[in-house]
């Protein structure tokens, strides 16, 4: 009788354990599946809709008051709206204090510019087979605004259907913001407008080959001491560093011939997918800009 009762208790044990694991199992598969679908809804979303079209008035909205501004300001209001909120229902910038945490939609972007995938999806829980879809939805996201600004009217009608907005914002700054804003708008419409400078564009140059030279270097070391442990002297940690100090040593140099380092190299990547014409129209714009809010 004994061996009975311990046998019932040994299979009702099993029983629950196996009904609690097939129940989580179930849970996480469902989890898994829906945030599969929401992932190609978004992309289904972006790739169906023009472009001009997802650049909607909350979305500029939400960039014209970004207190960083310039693209990243631009990418993060664009993520919000069509992949943080949608997706992971957060935002880019969102933090929980509790637990001391970025947002879920922030960490898998982050694990997407090339860090650890594995360790940033875990720490949110998320499973790591929607990583390949997360890069899919941010290449079909930059590949659409590229191909649609490389386009000089194009660009010149986003910027008309826009302007009001930007205007509203700038003249609603206190005079200590609007005084900054006004400078930075100088600084880059005299970058685009010098970009083809030869001085410019020998600095340009330099800056693209010494990046290119010193992420191929730590690639290579990546490659070479994958698995292994390494220890270095200083004096190795240090001639390890010289590409790198090259490339910022160019972009010093930039700096010093072109009123705006960073506009200049925005200028020489949309030079290189609409030409001339394109950091002309961006000159234009921006002067426009200046003479409204000035």
């Amino acid at each position: 009788m004994r061996k009975l009762t311990l046998g019932i208790a040994l299979a009702s044990i099993v029983a629950v354990g196996t009904a609690y694991y097939n129940r989580t199992t179930l849970i996480t598969w469902a989890a898994g599946e829906m945030l599969e679908s929401r992932l190609n809804g978004a992309i289904s979303n972006i790739e169906r809709t023009p472009f001009d079209l997802l650049i909607s008035a909350d979305v500029t909205r939400q960039f014209v008051n970004d207190r960083h501004g310039g693209l990243y300001g631009a990418r993060k209001a664009f993520l919000d709206k069509y992949l943080c909120g949608p997706v992971f229902g957060d935002k880019h910038d969102g933090y929980d204090k509790q637990k001391n945490m970025n947002s879920a939609c922030f960490d898998v972007l982050y694990a997407g510019n090339g860090s650890d995938v594995s360790h940033w999806y875990g720490k949110q829980g998320i499973p790591v087979f929607a990583a390949p879809l997360v890069a899919r939805f941010r290449a079909t996201m930059m590949q659409k605004a590229r191909d649609h600004l490389a386009d000089p009217a194009h660009l010149r009608a986003f910027y008309e259907a826009r302007k009001q907005l930007a205007v509203s914002y700038i003249r609603g700054l206190n005079a200590d913001e609007r005084k900054q804003t006004i400078e930075y708008l100088e600084s880059a419409q005299v970058a685009f407008a010098t970009f083809y400078r030869p001085q410019v564009q020998e600095a340009y140059a330099l800056v693209v080959k010494t990046e290119h030279d010193w992420r191929n270097h730590y690639s290579n070391l990546d490659e070479q001491r994958a698995g292994t442990t390494v220890s270095l002297s200083l004096d190795q940690l240090d001639d390890e560093l010289g590409p790198f100090k090259m490339w910022e040593a160019a972009n010093a140099h930039l700096r010093t011939v072109s009123a705006n380092a960073s506009i200049a190299k925005f200028a020489g990547r949309r030079h290189n997918e609409g030409g001339s014409q394109v950091v002309e129209a961006y000159a234009s714009i921006t002067a426009d800009l200046l003479t409204i809010v000035k």
